[in-house]
């Protein structure tokens, strides 16, 4: 009887994915994108990154760009960058993931179904913004062999506090009236940052370039504790941008129909520059030229296109 029982229990066990199986039904993409719909999807990042050295070259007796030293995480050496990235897609239904509020500056109900919306924001809750760094050793050229080399930047640093970076990968091409096939990405940017280099190709140092949005120059000027970054990165500089292929901005011979393009729709910041250095800086008895401000600095409907030449 025992024997009886246990012959039956692996059976029905043994059945089991058998009849699941049965039940089993394609989904449609309607029925996809109500599942992916819901909730959405979150993800979770901490991470930190180098690279020794990136390389450009179109080929052959061309010469080469290179970028050494490269570092992304948090402000300093050995940090992590904390993120939390949220997607949603858009449905039919309900016109965007966000019911009637704008999803990345467009109007409720104008994304089509299948767009994603991306929102990166910091780890965890509190209005903290993302803090990410950006470093790179040097920026040179080299030619084909590698036997002559120049610096154009070295001792690149950027400070990064991000309170806003939404990115809709769109369906429709809208750099091309929202031509179907090849889709685009639009982004939209706020943030807070202090950036150092030093441009050995003109002799020129920044030991500091604040930025920030609107209206902050007077801001932007000071020592700034933690709690003025945070305010600086909620009025941060605001980037709308367009992402996609395109046609070339002008037109003739050899002047390709498809390129890569990046149309900058906004961009509003305010700048201080407290130290520009010529010649060598302060260690080598060269002191500052001066302070350069710049308030509400906007640019707007520009368009840039890139592709190759034969």
């Amino acid at each position: 009887m025992t024997t009886m029982k246990k012959s039956l229990l692996a059976l029905s066990i043994a059945s089991l994915p058998m009849a699941a199986a049965a039940d089993l039904q394609p989904m449609n993409n309607k029925d996809m994108g109500n599942v992916t719909g819901q909730q959405g999807v979150t993800i979770e990042l901490s991470t930190s990154a180098t690279i020794d050295q990136v390389e450009y070259s179109q080929g052959e007796n061309t010469g080469s760009v290179l970028v050494d030293g490269i570092r992304i995480g948090g402000h300093d050496d050995g940090e992590t960058v904390d993120v939390s990235v949220n997607v949603d897609l858009a449905t039919g239904e309900q016109g965007n993931p966000l019911g009637d509020s704008s999803v990345n500056g467009l109007p409720a109900g104008d994304l089509d179904e299948g767009d994603a919306y991306i929102e990166v924001r910091p780890l965890g809750n509190g209005v903290k913004p993302v803090e990410a760094g950006v470093d790179a050793d040097r920026l040179g050229i080299a030619s084909s062999d590698g036997s002559e080399q120049a610096t154009m930047i070295s001792d690149f640093e950027a400070d990064f506090w991000v309170t806003r970076l939404d990115i809709t990968a769109r369906v429709n091409n809208q750099i091309q009236n929202g031509t179907a096939g090849t889709g685009s990405i639009r982004i939209r940017n706020i943030f807070h940052a202090e950036i150092s280099a030093d441009f050995d190709v003109a002799a020129i140092s920044l030991p500091t370039l604040r930025m920030a949005g609107a209206d902050q120059l007077d801001a932007l000027k000071g020592s700034l504790s933690e709690t003025d970054r945070t305010n600086l990165a909620i009025n941060g500089v605001t980037v709308n941008a367009e992402v996609g292929s395109g046609p070339a901005i002008s037109s003739g011979s050899g002047v390709p129909d498809e390129t890569l393009r990046v149309d900058l729709n906004e961009m509003t910041a305010s700048m201080w520059m407290p130290k520009v250095q010529v010649g060598g800086g302060d260690s080598n008895g060269v002191s500052s030229i001066g302070s350069v401000g710049i308030k509400n600095l906007n640019v707007a409907d520009t368009q840039m296109a890139i592709y190759g030449r034969e």
